[in-house]
């Protein structure tokens, strides 16, 4: 098989697939964790400013619920991109699995019947 044939079988194109995927994944996990220190902060600041302005007026109560709906809507977003590219690369890398394996018995096949 020539190199180009080898790279165009679906066990390749799976795993190609697949160090993509890995790949992105550790750059998402990398991104997920200065998120989340930058989400913090920016809510601890939102929190703070939310609390001079409801004890400095004595009004605007419903800002703690609207600052606890947006930062929970944010994180839930965070939250379920990373969920879904991990299901995503943990499928693929099961797929990869699988033709390996069906690989694996075809040679052994064709071995058998030599």
């Amino acid at each position: 098989m020539s190199d180009q044939e080898t790279q165009d079988t679906p066990l390749a194109q799976a795993r190609q697939r697949l160090a993509r995927l890995e790949e992105l994944s550790e750059r998402q996990a990398q991104a997920m964790r200065g998120n989340l220190r930058f989400w913090a902060i920016r809510w601890i600041v939102a929190f703070g400013v939310i609390a001079a302005v409801t004890l400095s007026t004595g009004q605007y109560f419903w800002l703690w619920w609207a600052g606890a709906l947006v930062a929970g809507s944010t994180l839930a977003a965070m939250l379920g991109t990373k969920l879904a590219l991990r299901r995503k690369t943990d499928s693929t890398r099961a797929e990869v699995a699988r033709l390996e394996t069906m690989l694996r018995a075809a040679e052994a096949e064709r071995e058998a019947d030599s």
